[in-house]
C-alpha cells in the first residue's frame, strides 16, 4: 500500500487526516513547528487552488520544496552566525566590521562543505520547483480552457437562456 495516498474511505472515519500527518511528518524536523508546516501549505492551497488529484500532488511539490528552501537559508544563515558568535565570546568585546567579515570568511572556511551542500541542494530545488510550476500552471490552463468550452456549449445549449434550477 502507497502510503502517501489518500484515504479512500469517506470522510469523517477514523483514517481521517492520516494522509495529511503522515506526509506532514514526512518533511518536518522534530525542531520545525507543525502549526507552521500548516499555515506553509494553507498559503499554496489558497494561492494554486488545486482541483484534480494530479494538481494536488504538483502543488504539493511546490509546499515542501519551499519549505525545504526556507530550511536551507536558515540552516546557511545559522552556520554564518556561529563565527560572529565565536568571535565575540573569545574576545568579550563588540565587533568592529572587519572583525565581523574576519568571522565570517573562518566560518566559510570552517563549514565550506555544508555551505556547498547547502547551495546546491537550494539549486536543485529552485529549479525543480520552476519545472513543477511552469508543468502546474499549464495544467490549471487546460483545465480552465476545458470548463470554459463546457460552459459555453451548456450556455448554447439552452439558446442562450438562463436555466431554471428547482
Amino acid at each position: 500500500m502507497n502510503p502517501f495516498k489518500e484515504s479512500t474511505k469517506p470522510k469523517g472515519t477514523s483514517r481521517e487526516g492520516d494522509h495529511a500527518t503522515r506526509k506532514r511528518d514526512s518533511i518536518l524536523l522534530p525542531t520545525e513547528d507543525p502549526a507552521a508546516y500548516e499555515r506553509h501549505c494553507q498559503s499554496f492551497l489558497n494561492e494554486y487552488q488545486p482541483k484534480s488529484f494530479i494538481e494536488e500532488q504538483l502543488v504539493q511539490f511546490l509546499i515542501d520544496n519551499s519549505w525545504r528552501l526556507n530550511r536551507y537559508t536558515a540552516m546557511e544563515s545559522t552556520l554564518l552566525s556561529i563565527g560572529n558568535t565565536e568571535l565575540r565570546e573569545c574576545s568579550n568585546t563588540s565587533q568592529t566590521g572587519a572583525q565581523a567579515v574576519l568571522a565570517t570568511i573562518r566560518t566559510l572556511g570552517k563549514h565550506d562543505r555544508a555551505l556547498a551542500n547547502l547551495s546546491l541542494w537550494r539549486r536543485r530545488l529552485t529549479q525543480s520547483s520552476k519545472r513543477t510550476l511552469a508543468m502546474l500552471r499549464e495544467i490549471q490552463a487546460e483545465r480552465r480552457k476545458k470548463e470554459q468550452e463546457q460552459f459555453r456549449k451548456a450556455f448554447e445549449n439552452t439558446g442562450g437562456k438562463p436555466m431554471l434550477v428547482n
